[in-house]
């Protein structure tokens, strides 16, 4: 399952990466003709062909959250998919933020499995909302992770695992178990609390 999703991401970046070649390979064409229409004085045209080429230069620049293509990929992925289910995610993640030193299996088991459950929790909520933040301590000796979601009653929390009162409680908390396990391969730790319909996950992670 973990190798399906470290082929979806690598995907989206591989479509990302293609739909950009073709904007750079059109761009002589672009620079061309702006140039030829100032030349021959249709200022308006020229600046109606800039503010073409703008649109497509934004429509093709992908969410930069911080140096990890990997974790780029995949929040831009999830934030696509809560999107759709009406979910608002906000987000506070270190621009320089490096993970290189993980595997890439670990940090989609770790990131993706986190932000999964938080948006299946607050797609069943009135108020559908997440925030993620990632960031380095001031040492740089740890990756700081939180990931906060809304969630409602009936759920509760037993040795950091989220479970539900309700009948059916397929997919609750999946893949928690396994997050705390690749977490210690980094000798990280993960605490989880829950109150007042507020589910929070904070964690580190040692660099």
């Amino acid at each position: 399952a973990q190798k399906r999703l470290e082929s979806a991401y690598y995907k989206v970046i591989e479509e990302k990466n293609i739909a950009n070649s073709h904007v750079i390979h059109n761009m002589k064409h672009y620079l061309q003709t702006i140039n030829h229409l100032i030349g021959e004085g249709h200022v308006d045209m020229a600046e109606k062909t800039a503010c073409e080429l703008q649109n497509v230069l934004d429509e093709n620049k992908g969410p930069e959250f911080c140096m990890d293509r990997i974790l780029n990929a995949l929040i831009s992925e999830k934030i696509n998919r809560a999107n759709e289910s009406g979910i608002k995610i906000e987000t506070e993640i270190e621009p320089g933020l490096n993970l290189e030193f993980m595997n890439v299996l670990d940090i989609i088991a770790i990131f993706g499995n986190l932000i999964e459950n938080a948006i299946e929790a607050a797609d069943k909520c009135s108020k559908k909302k997440i925030c993620i933040r990632i960031f380095e301590n001031e040492s740089g000796s740890h990756i700081v992770f939180t990931i906060i979601n809304s969630f409602e009653e009936g759920t509760y929390i037993s040795g950091n695992i989220y479970k539900t009162t309700k009948t059916e409680p397929k997919g609750h908390g999946i893949g928690i178990k396994n997050v705390e396990a690749t977490l210690k391969k980094y000798n990280g730790l993960m605490k989880v609390t829950a109150e007042e319909g507020i589910f929070t996950v904070t964690g580190i992670i040692a660099v």
